[in-house]
């Protein structure tokens, strides 16, 4: 379903909410505190939601990319020795 209303919405004219170009002239304004307010905001609202899978996958790559490199290396190294992914 979401898929179908994300297909659905691409032939619409892009909402004032939806507009990239809007929100990253905002994000670049806005102070450390105020971007991680909204970022901890829209984390809490998305928990127990379906987020199509193209969604959820560049959430988590934008969190893992916003790290910096040690804390990268150090997130993967973790993940190796804890989890059971095969």
């Amino acid at each position: 379903m979401t898929a179908a209303l994300i297909d659905l919405h691409a032939g619409m004219p892009p909402s004032e909410a939806l507009d990239k170009d809007a929100a990253q002239e905002w994000a670049k304004r806005a102070g450390e505190a105020e971007l991680v307010a909204i970022a901890e905001a829209v984390a809490t609202e998305l928990q127990g939601r379906n987020l199509h899978q193209d969604h959820g996958r560049g959430l988590l790559r934008w969190l893992f990319l916003s790290m910096p490199l040690a804390n990268r290396l150090r997130f993967l190294k973790w993940g190796q020795e804890n989890c059971a992914c095969e």
